[in-house]
C-alpha cells in the first residue's frame, strides 16, 4: 500500500510536466510542417530542384529540422513517463525498454540536425556552381551517411518504445484501446512511411489526447487505473453505463438486466409491459 501511494505521488507530481511535454511535443511537430512546407510547396521534382529550393529557404529549412528535433526529445520524455506508471502496474514490461526510449529521441533528435546541415552546405556549394542535375545528384551523393545510418538505428529504437509503451499502457487501462492501437500505428509509420505526412498528423492527435487522458480532461474522463495505481480495464462509455445499471440492480436485490440480455432475455420490466404479456393474461381472466 506504501509503495503504491508513493507511485500515484510521482505519477501526480510529474504528470504535468509530462502533459505538457505532449502538448509542447504536438506544437513542435506543427511547427516543423509549417517551416518545411514554406520550403517545398510540393515534393521536389529532382534534386537540382530540392538543393535549389533549400538554399533560397535556408533558414526555414534549418528551423523545420530543430523543431522536428525538440519535438523527438519531448515524446522521449513522455514515453518515459508513461513507461514508468505502466511499469508500475504491469511488471511484465521489459526494464530493457528503458535505454531504448533514452536512445531512440536523443540519436534521432541529433541525427536529424547533422543530416539538415549536411544538405544545407551541399546546397550551398550547388548554387555557387554550375546547376545541372549530374552535379546536384554528385552532391546529394556525397553528403556523409553517418548521420542517416544513426538515424535509422533511433527511428528503430523510438519505433520500438512506442508500440510496447502504447499496447501495454492500453492493457493496464492507462490509455484507451483506440489510443493504444494509435500509438501502435504510430510505432510503424516511423519504420514504414508509407504515406509521407500521414504518420506527423496521427501522431500530432496522439499527443493532444495523451496530454488530455494524464491531465484527466479527455471526454469521459480517465481510466481507474490512473487512480487505484493498479491494472484496470477502461471501460467505454457504454460498459460505464451497463457497470453502474448492474451494481444498481444488484443493491436493490434485483437481477441485473445486462446479464438478462446477455441470456437473450427481455428486462423483467419489458416484459410486465409487453403487448404478449398482456393478450396471456386476458385469456386467463377468461
Amino acid at each position: 500500500m506504501e509503495r503504491r501511494q508513493s507511485q500515484l505521488q510521482w505519477e501526480r507530481r510529474l504528470g504535468r510536466f509530462a502533459a505538457i511535454a505532449a502538448f509542447l511535443s504536438m506544437l513542435l511537430l506543427v511547427g516543423s510542417l509549417v517551416a518545411r512546407a514554406s520550403v517545398f510547396s510540393s515534393t521536389p521534382r529532382s534534386d537540382r530542384v530540392a538543393l535549389t529550393l533549400i538554399d533560397r529557404h535556408d533558414t526555414a529549412y534549418l528551423a523545420s529540422s530543430i523543431l522536428s528535433a525538440l519535438g523527438y526529445l519531448t515524446v522521449g520524455f513522455v514515453l518515459w513517463y508513461l513507461f514508468g506508471t505502466t511499469r508500475h502496474r504491469r511488471p511484465e514490461l521489459p526494464a530493457w525498454l528503458t535505454p531504448l526510449i533514452y536512445f531512440g529521441p536523443l540519436v534521432l533528435a541529433v541525427a536529424t540536425v547533422l543530416t539538415t546541415l549536411g544538405q544545407l552546405d551541399a546546397a550551398q556549394d550547388f548554387t555557387q556552381g554550375p546547376r545541372t542535375e549530374s552535379r546536384a545528384d554528385s552532391l546529394i551523393d556525397g553528403i556523409s551517411q553517418v548521420p542517416q545510418v544513426i538515424g535509422l538505428a533511433g527511428s528503430f529504437a523510438l519505433a520500438v518504445s512506442l508500440v510496447l509503451v502504447s499496447m501495454n499502457a492500453m492493457r493496464v487501462g492507462l490509455l484507451t484501446r483506440f489510443l493504444g492501437i494509435i500509438g501502435v500505428i504510430i510505432g510503424a509509420l516511423i519504420v514504414l512511411p508509407l504515406v509521407p505526412g500521414v504518420r506527423e498528423i496521427v501522431q500530432i492527435f496522439w499527443l493532444g489526447a495523451v496530454g488530455a487522458v494524464i491531465l484527466g480532461i479527455w471526454p469521459g474522463g480517465r481510466g481507474r487505473a490512473w487512480e487505484t495505481g493498479e491494472a484496470d480495464v477502461w471501460l467505454s462509455k457504454a460498459e460505464q453505463r451497463r457497470a453502474a445499471l448492474r451494481e444498481q440492480r444488484a443493491g436493490a436485490g434485483a437481477e441485473p438486466a445486462v446479464d438478462q440480455e446477455e441470456r437473450g432475455e427481455e428486462p423483467l420490466e419489458e416484459r410486465a409491459d409487453h403487448p404478449t404479456s398482456k393478450k396471456r393474461r386476458k385469456k386467463r381472466r377468461r
